[in-house]
């Protein structure tokens, strides 16, 4: 999904299976994405706005190709509440990590990805991406 579109919906609806997926149990209630108070968000782990971020990604006056590459990528994504997506929105990714709570799984594998590596480029975004399609295939799969 390397190159994809700024098109929010679709990888909503993959973010939201990717979060029963990895809930591992048979029949998750899902109960924290209902709720009014939490509002789930698409966040852009490397995020749309550039320019708080290095050379590789802003070149002093727009976004470079690698950035318009990366940042639609699946695995550039996670959930989080309206509130704390507001919060992160442009801070470069090894700064998010310090405020993303474990309030979704999708965003507690990218923190996970993040401490690994303390860093957020391409490789990080394809092992996310790995990572969320598999549990996808793997619980929608005929046991």
């Amino acid at each position: 999904n390397i190159g994809g579109t700024p098109e929010s919906a679709p990888i909503k609806h993959l973010l939201f299976s990717a979060e029963r997926a990895l809930e591992n149990t048979r029949s998750p209630s899902m109960s924290r994405l209902h709720q009014q108070a939490a509002r789930p968000q698409v966040e852009h782990v490397l995020p749309k706005n550039a320019s708080r971020l290095d050379e590789r990604y802003f070149d002093k006056q727009e976004p470079t190709e690698e950035h318009a590459k990366l940042v639609f990528a699946f695995g550039n994504h996670c959930l989080l509440s309206d509130s704390l997506n507001s919060k992160v929105r442009n801070k470069p990714p090894v700064e998010k990590i310090k405020h993303y709570r474990e309030e979704f799984t999708t965003a507690q594998q990218v923190m996970r990805i993040l401490r690994e590596r303390g860093r957020w480029d391409e490789e990080e975004i394809k092992l996310n991406s790995t990572g969320l399609t598999s549990a996808i295939v793997s619980f929608y799969s005929p046991e």
